[in-house]
């Protein structure tokens, strides 16, 4: 289950010696696997602007317990893989697929980049042993149905993980399943988390506009059963509102979310002018990420609340 990728360090850009891991069985203890670190060179600014990432993170309780993201700087490409659960063992499997999840990622997006310099992907072997929160995380809704068992959707943790699925339709099948079955919209993640965080966060990048359709959907499903988009998380201060602004960005231009936006800000009482850990609020992020028509949605309902 290794794979080796070369890289360049971006400040001087002297090759360095690969870094090569591996994500091991629950049994071996070892499950986090780190490829690269590159906080400190993104600082450099002459490369900023050649730089392309991917990124997914995953959120328990307001505390990142999973997160991948791909980097491109120049023609350079860098990988880093972290997952720190609370529960090494139990999550364990989940480690592994989320490994292999970004390396099928990754490869296609490099077979469209021919000249981008790397060495080798090994892919990893899907997981042997899934569960039905890997399955809800990564399966389809076959799969997720093959290890669902009647009760498990009152389980805290189930709904939201679900939501965390990059796949939109496996992702609104296995929803739409466990909301028919019972399962609570009002179960926090702890800390002000709720399913709005994952279902703007977790966006498709092969089928964009199947997940932004679903996403439609999904937002008028949670607000009609009493979720609030006023929510924030107590550990950063963001609220839903946020990631909306942010996670959107570049990839879809801002007039294809107007039915998105007409729906989010039918919501009495948002909390636009919440300012986050950073003095941010959502109208501040709106701005930075070029959102002009979420601006002027914002700037609009302020206007209409005084």
């Amino acid at each position: 289950m290794k794979f080796k990728f070369s890289y360049y360090k971006v400040n001087d850009k002297k090759e360095v010696k690969p870094v090569c891991s591996s994500v091991n069985s629950k049994n071996e203890g070892n499950i986090s696997c780190y490829l690269m670190d590159i906080e400190e060179d993104l600082e450099k600014a002459d490369y900023v602007e050649y730089y392309k990432e991917l990124l997914s993170r995953t959120y328990i309780g307001g505390i990142s317990v999973e997160s991948w993201e791909g980097n491109v700087i120049g023609d350079k490409v860098f990988i880093c893989f972290q997952y720190y659960p609370e529960n090494r063992d139990s999550q364990a499997e989940i480690s592994r697929k989320s490994m292999s999840v970004l390396l099928k990622k990754w490869t296609k997006f490099l077979e469209r980049e021919p000249d981008l310099n790397y060495e080798e992907i090994v892919e990893l072997p899907d997981n042997e042993n899934p569960t039905v929160y890997s399955e809800a995380y990564f399966g389809t809704y076959e799969t997720f149905l093959e290890k669902f068992e009647e009760g498990q959707q009152y389980e805290e943790d189930l709904l939201y993980t679900a939501f965390c699925n990059y796949e939109p339709k496996e992702k609104y099948k296995i929803i739409k399943f466990l909301l028919k079955k019972g399962a609570s919209v009002k179960k926090k993640k702890g800390d002000g988390i709720n399913l709005f965080f994952p279902l703007f966060s977790n966006i498709s990048l092969d089928n964009r506009k199947t997940d932004l359709e679903i996403t439609l959907d999904l937002c008028k499903v949670l607000i009609e059963r009493g979720e609030s988009l006023s929510s924030i998380d107590m550990n950063t201060g963001e609220s839903p509102l946020n990631c909306l602004f942010s996670t959107y960005r570049i990839l879809y231009p801002d007039k294809k979310m107007a039915p998105l936006y007409n729906i989010v800000f039918s919501e009495p009482n948002l909390k636009i002018l919440f300012k986050d850990k950073n003095g941010n609020t959502p109208l501040d992020i709106a701005r930075k990420n070029g959102r002009d028509m979420g601006v002027k949605y914002i700037e609009e309902y302020h206007l209409t609340k005084k």
